[in-house]
């Protein structure tokens, strides 16, 4: 995973969506980056209780799977005021993910959250 563009909106959307499967247990949720789509889902042991959110994004990813605290991905994505979010890993720091709006004229220009480890209720 390099980095993605998508809706800040829509992904904040997302989040709320699959929060409501995730695992009380655990509180995370997957994105799943495909080629054009990036899946949002909470980490939810019963199958039955699955629910995914699909969102258009553009980036640079291979079939990458992030694993998120749940309230962490939401405070950070609802603290930007901007359409668009790119979300980046630096190198460097490879449980880092950089989240910032794509516009450069934003008056915020970047929050940092922490990856998790999935916990076994993937």
């Amino acid at each position: 995973f390099k980095s993605a563009k998508l809706s800040r909106i829509q992904l904040a959307t997302g989040c709320d969506f699959a929060s409501q499967y995730d695992d009380p247990a655990y509180n995370q949720i997957f994105l799943r980056f495909n080629e054009s789509k990036v899946k949002v889902h909470g980490s939810q042991k019963d199958k039955s209780k699955v629910g995914n959110y699909l969102i258009d994004y553009v980036g640079e990813t291979e079939n990458s799977i992030i694993c998120m605290n749940v309230n962490r991905i939401q405070a950070c994505i609802k603290s930007l005021g901007c359409e668009e979010v790119i979300l980046t890993f630096d190198p460097e720091n490879p449980t880092g993910l950089t989240i910032k709006p794509a516009n450069e004229e934003t008056l915020y220009t970047e929050v940092f959250t922490s990856a998790s480890v999935p916990q076994e209720a993937q």
